[in-house]
């Protein structure tokens, strides 16, 4: 179904899938799809028996602001639960690089596993996206978020810094949030999925990652806090 519909497994359980801690456990599964494929992922998901119990809602605080969804249907089948989140555009993952953090920002495909910030992650460290609330504060459902995963066991701080990254070079590391980063650079981890085997290796293969989406966490530099301005980064190339 994920392949057919160009859809990713994304939010708790992909997190959960690289870091399986016994600390929490999701408690819903996310299924991101492109826009216009809602209905037919909803039908897949009659027929293995689940019912729609909220259809096309408002956006939960969990997704925070202007994170590029435009609607979420429940589904339900006994204790488990599924929502499908519909993107705001063709791709499914282009919400994902948007996340209220750096920890969140990975997915599951049919074929394999992302994840756009390794080395912090596996650390249980996460940067906040500063772009999705541009100039002010984030909105309570924001901080909704930022709580629920500092409650899981994640240390949250605006910048590589404040992890006495004493060596960290604004705008050149992969971790700054001033850097310009996509779905195929060097601070991407990609796991493939092959009979049986996992196979590890840098950047993203174009048959898990469709489409070269370019993203940015921030606009002010690591150490003076000062703004460069208009830099916050959105775009995407298909290359397969």
């Amino acid at each position: 179904m994920l392949r057919t519909h160009s859809s990713v497994v994304s939010g708790s359980v992909a997190l959960h899938y690289f870091d399986p801690s016994e600390r929490w456990r999701p408690d819903d599964m996310d299924i991101y799809v492109p826009a216009g494929r809602r209905k037919r992922v909803l039908l897949f998901l009659e027929t293995a028996g689940y019912y729609t119990v909220d259809r096309g809602r408002a956006i939960k605080p969990d997704y925070g602001d202007n994170c590029g969804v435009i609607s979420v249907t429940t589904v339900c089948n006994g204790d488990k639960t599924i929502d499908v989140i519909s993107s705001c555009s063709h791709i499914s993952i282009a919400p994902i690089v948007r996340f209220h953090l750096s920890a969140v920002m990975n997915f599951l495909s049919a074929d394999g596993f992302f994840c756009a910030y390794p080395s912090l992650t596996a650390e249980r460290r996460a940067i906040c996206n500063s772009t999705p609330f541009g100039h002010g504060q984030p909105s309570p459902s924001t901080v909704h978020a930022y709580v629920k995963y500092a409650h899981r066991g994640y240390t949250l701080r605006r910048s590589p810094l404040e992890f006495d990254n004493s060596d960290h070079i604004c705008r050149r590391n992969m971790l700054c949030p001033l850097m310009v980063r996509n779905t195929f650079d060097a601070g991407c981890m990609v796991v493939y999925f092959r009979a049986g085997l996992t196979a590890v290796r840098q950047a993203a293969g174009v048959d898990i990652v469709k489409y070269l989406v370019v993203w940015q966490m921030g606009d002010k530099d690591c150490k003076t806090g000062e703004r460069y301005g208009s830099t916050h980064a959105f775009a995407f190339v298909k290359v397969a």
